[in-house]
């Protein structure tokens, strides 16, 4: 049962949450054998001045839709396949077609 803790600036829409949820599924899914019912994820919202980053550490520039999203699972109960990262993934592409999220 992987977890998904996604933090992100207040006053972001119910659609913009769902979107993040669906992409972040969909990759885990396609990329590291989740089961498609198996989906538990906490939205986290915080004040601007709350979530400090670099807007442009090692050249990527970040602005104020700037997210975090955690991913906890016990990677000895998957298979070898299962090491890819989710980020690295072309599935994350529904993520970024849903919300414009760039995934790094």
């Amino acid at each position: 049962m992987p977890l998904v803790r996604v933090s992100i600036r207040k006053g972001q829409t119910p659609a913009f949450r769902a979107a993040i949820g669906e992409g972040i599924h969909r990759a885990m899914v396609g990329t590291i054998d989740v089961p498609a019912n198996d989906r538990f994820q906490i939205f986290s919202e915080h004040a601007a001045d709350a979530l400090i980053y670099d807007p442009g550490y090692l050249g990527i520039e970040r602005g104020g839709g700037f997210l975090v999203i955690q991913i906890t699972l016990n990677t000895a109960a998957r298979s070898r396949r299962s090491g890819r990262s989710t980020a690295a993934s072309p599935t994350t592409s529904p993520l970024t077609r849903a919300c414009g999220a760039r995934t790094f």
